[in-house]
């Protein structure tokens, strides 16, 4: 235990040295921090002096305790010393920074206190006070779907883990069991909760899953098929919401839930053909060719029961009968397809009970006539819808398999039918044991998750929930010398688009005398609580309006805010749909015109005109 103490007292002294020597130089007005300023230098000092001690001691005495030799071989103190290296001189500056923000509050007690003690004790701008430990619970399954089915398999590795074990697995887990419970009862008990706080949970869980497919792969399914069940229920009920609900997943990066999501995004019917949408008839025969194809390699390249060949081949004349649905685009009744396809499958179940020597003629005569009986059922509705649209004097036979098939899809539902689809696919591959199928598929429906939500979802996104379009109308149609300005807002995305070249404006008067003075003038209002759709629409100078929410402007809707222009200054290049207010220079007679809100309709006055009805006065 002395050995053990040694590194950390050496790093007390270093760092309590730094510390006053810091303070005697630094410390004085007009510091705002005052002594505190050797904080920063003494805790680098701390760690330097902590991991040369370290290293000493483990080289000289292998007797040192597991725990501090793992760091060492961690090389944690290394990479903390080369963080405290970027990331102290920052630090250093703005916490001796002697002015306020626009609260009053300096950067280190904005910081320190407000934005951590504050949030984690009182609570501060909190959409949910008062939330249960089974917050981050749902968030969490939002966060790792589709690797939630992996979650009960995490716990189960961490149920076998050894803590003073000498298998690298071991010393992993056990860190990242202490980091995952550690932040989850730490960020559980915030009084301060938002979706984007489970993210400190996600690297140690991750860790653990990681764990988990280890062994998964190299102990087989069979051994840890308890676990895939278990997580099952948690994949079908997280993937179910998420398919009715993508904003479940799009909300753990946002800050105001209240948002307007555009659902029209993935509720618009999906035109990949020229002549049609996209049925389901075409999910179903992706779906059935693939499984059934796979399953009918696999019964015939291995030594399987006769059963698993007469699903396949059932599967894939399904898969078949798909096919056909779709390239006639259902002229005839789908009923006869799928039909026939059934009989197919009961005919070989009945092919093979008569021919096979293995003894379960009973188990294939039954499937016989589990394919059989819908086969029966599904030929003769399909003679007779048929039959009726050749006699136009027959009495109509509703078809109802056709409107199933040719219902035109969209993301939801194509989303749902992944999720279902892959779940049955993986657990008919981890039945039949077939590992490296149940992996290379598992990776691909991740693989084609990740790529569909980062790469499409979110830049469909990017036009309704930031501020970028706006900027590129700013951009594309400014004249030169022209400034942005921002009326009271603080989300430092107006900041971003700009380049940092944005003005911020936060009082009323400032605002008209700046308008006043410059010939034209782009001018953003903070938006209305629950109205967050627009970030940065431009505004009437010292008209500063609210939306509605049905009225909230989108990329590619040229109603981006309020704009008039002046018609001795207008160009081809500039039109009142800019994001920026065209105004005309002094002395324009147009500038006596009145002005009319384009929500309400109502007067505005002129060149500082009285609130409307609309306006928050």
């Amino acid at each position: 235990m002395e050995k053990a103490l040694n590194p950390v007292i050496a790093g007390v002294v270093a760092g309590a040295v730094a510390y006053g020597a810091a303070a005697a130089l630094w410390g004085a007005d007009p510091n705002p921090i005052r002594h505190l300023v050797g904080a920063v230098p003494g805790l680098f000092a701390f760690v330097l002096a902590f991991t040369l001690m370290l290293d000493r001691v483990v080289k000289n005495d292998r007797s040192i305790p597991s725990f501090f030799a793992e760091f060492f071989r961690m090389r944690v103190g290394t990479g903390a010393l080369i963080f405290l290296a970027v990331a102290i001189p920052w630090y250093w500056v703005m916490f001796s920074f002697p002015q306020v923000d626009d609260e009053g509050k300096l950067f280190w007690f904005r910081v320190l206190v407000h934005d951590n003690f504050g949030r984690l004790a009182s609570g501060v701008h909190t959409t949910t006070p008062g939330g249960t430990f089974t917050y981050f619970i749902e968030q969490g399954g939002f966060a790792t779907f589709p690797w939630s089915v992996c979650v009960p398999g995490a716990f189960a590795v961490v149920a076998r883990l050894t803590i003073r074990g000498q298998d690298p697995q071991d010393k992993v887990g056990v860190i990242a069991a202490v980091w995952l419970a550690g932040t989850f009862a730490l960020i559980g008990s915030s009084a301060t909760k938002f979706h984007h706080y489970v993210l400190p949970m996600l690297p140690a869980l991750a860790i653990l899953i990681g764990l988990f497919l280890d062994r998964l792969w190299s102990e087989g399914i069979a051994r840890h098929g308890l676990s895939l069940l278990l997580g099952v229920p948690f994949f079908v009920l997280v993937g179910k919401d998420l398919a009715g609900n993508p904003k479940n997943f799009t909300d753990l990066f946002v800050y105001n839930y209240d948002r307007p999501y555009p659902f029209e995004m993935v509720q618009t019917q999906l035109n990949l053909f020229a002549s049609r949408p996209l049925w389901l008839s075409d999910l179903l025969a992706i779906a059935l060719l693939g499984v059934g194809g796979y399953l009918f390699f696999e019964a015939t390249s291995a030594r399987r029961p006769a059963p698993l060949k007469g699903l396949a081949v059932t599967l894939a004349a399904l898969g078949f009968a798909a096919v056909i649905v779709s390239a006639t685009d259902a002229r005839n009744s789908p009923l006869v397809y799928f039909g026939l396809a059934f009989a197919a499958g009961a005919a070989w179940f009945f092919y093979e009970a008569t021919r096979t020597k293995e003894g379960n003629n009973f188990v294939l005569y039954a499937c016989a006539a589990i394919a059989g009986l819908p086969a029966l059922g599904m030929l003769v509705r399909g003679v007779q819808v048929e039959t009726a649209r050749s006699n136009p004097q027959a009495a109509r036979v509703e078809d109802w398999l056709q409107p199933l098939v040719t219902d035109a899809a969209n993301i939801k539902e194509v989303m749902g039918f992944s999720f279902v689809a892959g779940g049955v696919v993986l657990a008919c591959m981890a039945l039949a044991r077939a590992r490296v199928a149940f992996f290379s598929t598992a990776l691909a429906l991740v693989t084609a998750w990740v790529l569909w939500f980062n790469w499409s979802h979110w830049v469909q996104l990017t036009h309704h929930w930031t501020q970028r379009d706006q900027f590129w109308r700013y951009y594309a149609q400014r004249r030169p010398g022209e400034p942005i300005t921002a009326f009271l807002m603080n989300w430092r995305g107006e900041t971003f688009y700009s380049r940092n070249t944005v003005k911020q404006i936060k009082d009323n008067n400032l605002l008209y005398q700046y308008a006043a003075a410059g010939p034209r003038v782009g001018a953003g209002r903070a938006r209305p609580p629950g109205n967050l759709e627009g970030r940065g629409g431009a505004r009437q100078a010292g008209h500063a309006r609210r939306q509605r929410p049905e009225q909230q402007v989108r990329a590619g809707d040229h109603r981006v805010g309020s704009s008039r222009a002046c018609p001795r200054r207008s160009s081809s290049k500039s039109s009142p749909a800019s994001s920026a207010s065209a105004w005309p220079s002094r002395g324009c007679r147009s500038r006596s015109a009145p002005v009319r809100c384009s929500v309400c309709s109502g007067p505005m006055g002129r060149a500082r005109p009285p609130p409307c009805a609309c306006s928050p006065g």
